[in-house]
């Protein structure tokens, strides 16, 4: 059960960090 939840957790922290990532991305490409 906690794996599964560490699981989630770290999958949630990676695509947070990816949404930020890509929106860095437009930004640069808007300037």
């Amino acid at each position: 059960m906690a794996t599964m939840e560490n699981a989630m957790e770290a999958f949630a922290g990676e695509s947070q960090a990816n949404r930020k990532y890509a929106a860095f991305a437009d930004q640069a490409e808007s300037e």
